[in-house]
């Protein structure tokens, strides 16, 4: 199921135009990087404009300044949302709260502190066409790690390396936020563990619902603004716990569901016009009425139900 082609063979950028995406952006503690991401998703909007960018930044209980000053530097902006956990549960946790607060389809997450240049989604998205999910790949052989500190590197690699024995689809890298997702897939996962470890769990959880999942290398660097807030013992330790009760249930539990077989094609505005252009004109060739946009000249389908209502009562 798993493939590695090209993004730009999955999928013209054209076929996406007006493509809703909602950008999943979790964060704790971290004032010093607000002014940094929020010039990092202008980049992003203008760079990518086929999209329409919905922001949701969830802060997970943080107990500096963060939310004071993502609310005053957004306040302007229609398309940011600032939600709150009421205490810091976990990383993982925050994207789940942002992905089942969506109101579109595709959903991106990606680290506060732009580790990952957020300009890196534009092959990704793509890739979502054939997809229900795509991880960013810095460990991938076309991928590049840059200045990060080597503790984080060792978690990271060891982690994936050890996740490729309990997850059917292989990927280089497994414990990547900087990801694609299709909600309806992810949205309805129960995670384990609310913290850094949920984030390779997401994974498992998908592929043991049979979800097709992609990679596309990218490049890693390191944090130019703010801590960490990985402690390297306490998240290797549930790595552990987790893979050891994966294995266990790779090699002696029950078989898995196979709950997603299909890749659905992702309605964009443009489609949906085609869409409904479609049915306006097979209810055109029934008989009914339709109305005509004053503004733009186009088929309302509104207006054509109730056209259709008034004709039925005749």
């Amino acid at each position: 199921m798993l493939r590695h082609d090209s993004p730009h063979n999955l999928l013209n950028h054209g076929d996406f135009r007006d493509l809703a995406v909602t950008m999943i952006v979790p964060c704790f503690n971290e004032q010093e990087s607000v002014d940094q991401l929020l010039v990092k998703l202008d980049e992003l909007t203008n760079r990518l404009q086929g999209y329409s960018f919905q922001f949701l930044i969830v802060d997970d209980g943080s107990s500096d300044e963060t939310v004071a000053r993502l609310q005053h530097l957004t306040a302007s902006k229609s398309n940011f949302t600032v939600l709150r956990h009421s205490e810091n549960l976990g990383v993982a946790a925050a994207i789940m709260t942002g992905l089942r607060a969506a109101k579109t389809e595709v959903c991106c997450s990606m680290d506060f502190d732009c580790s990952y240049e957020p300009l890196q989604f534009e092959p990704m998205i793509p890739m979502i066409a054939e997809s229900h999910l795509v991880t960013a790949s810095p460990y991938h052989p076309e991928g590049r790690v840059r200045n990060v500190p080597s503790w984080r590197l060792w978690v990271s690699r060891g982690a994936s390396f050890a996740y490729g024995m309990v997850i059917d689809q292989k990927v280089h890298t497994y414990t990547s936020c900087f990801r694609v997702y299709r909600r309806s897939a992810v949205a309805d996962i129960e995670l384990e563990n609310p913290g850094f470890v949920g984030v390779a769990e997401l994974l498992y959880r998908l592929d043991q619902k049979s979800g097709i999942i992609l990679e596309c290398p990218a490049t890693l660097d390191v944090r130019k603004y703010g801590q960490s807030k990985m402690r390297v013992a306490q998240v290797t330790k549930a790595h552990l716990r987790f893979l050891t009760k994966a294995m266990r249930n790779r090699f002696f539990g029950s078989s898995r569901p196979t709950s997603l077989k299909t890749i659905e094609p992702i309605e964009t505005a443009s489609s949906a016009d085609t869409k409904d252009e479609k049915e306006l004109a097979k209810l055109e060739n029934d008989g009914h009425y339709v109305h005509l946009c004053k503004r733009d000249g186009r088929k309302s389908k509104c207006q054509l139900l109730d056209w259709t209502r008034k004709a039925a009562r005749r």
